[in-house]
């Protein structure tokens, strides 16, 4: 058995996450309370389409581990080995892998896990419409590494009229460590 560089993720209340951060609390803002979904039923589609935005919790553990596998295993790529695309980003200690884009046309694995089944029936079901796979990439957050200031994906992709962003979280999150804060 391979150890894994990635722990399996704890769960950290929701609600904890999704808090606004201190620099956008105003009185007239509130914290939205959540409750995450284990399906995109007809509860999770409403409140989707009522806020942009639904914490649907896809994968079990024997997933996530498999998951954290796969990306182990893209994480070992060479860059001159194929079409995938690897950054990095400059830290002290030199060039550090930050991101990789195009690895589902050369990952069994994640290609399924990405273009069939329950990711793919979730966006679907959330769009409600067929969806499919626009844009893949690993985001990579080492110990130490910065965050991204608050955005939005949308204004990325000027073309596309409707478009779903799905993280899947293999790693721990939380508030005090970079958890995602939806604003």
């Amino acid at each position: 058995m391979v150890a894994s560089r990635f722990r399996l993720p704890k769960l950290t209340p929701v609600r904890q996450c999704l808090s606004r951060p201190s620099y956008l609390k105003r009185p007239n803002i509130r914290t939205m309370p959540l409750t995450p979904f284990d399906t995109a039923d007809a509860e999770a589609i409403e409140f989707f389409r009522e806020n942009g935005w639904a914490v649907i919790n896809l994968l079990d553990e024997e997933q996530t581990l498999e998951l954290q596998r796969w990306v182990n295993e893209v994480m070992d790529w060479r860059d001159e080995d194929g079409n995938w695309l690897h950054y990095r980003e400059m830290t002290d200690s030199g060039p550090r892998l930050c991101r990789t884009e195009n690895f589902v046309p050369y990952h069994e694995g994640l290609r399924g896990l990405l273009t069939k089944g329950r990711v793919l029936d979730t966006a679907s079901a959330l769009l409600g419409e067929p969806a499919v796979l626009y844009k893949e990439k690993i985001n990579y957050k080492a110990a130490g590494g910065a965050g991204f200031a608050p955005h939005q994906d949308a204004p990325a992709y000027r073309f596309v009229q409707q478009h779903i962003s799905c993280m899947i979280a293999i790693d721990d999150a939380d508030a005090e460590n970079g958890c995602l804060e939806a604003v």
